[in-house]
């Protein structure tokens, strides 16, 4: 999805600070279609 910079920039500075960083990259496969692959590595995680 194509946003213009103006609503990019606008974006960027209203999350600044806010959500939770990223720690872990999880990559998208086709496996994420039939199980919830995210939700299982964080239950592992715990």
């Amino acid at each position: 999805m194509w946003h213009s910079p103006q609503y990019e920039s606008l974006i960027r500075e209203e999350m600044m600070g806010k959500g939770v960083p990223v720690d872990e990259y999880i990559a998208w496969t086709p496996e994420h279609l039939v199980r919830d692959v995210d939700l299982e590595y964080v239950l592992e995680k715990l």
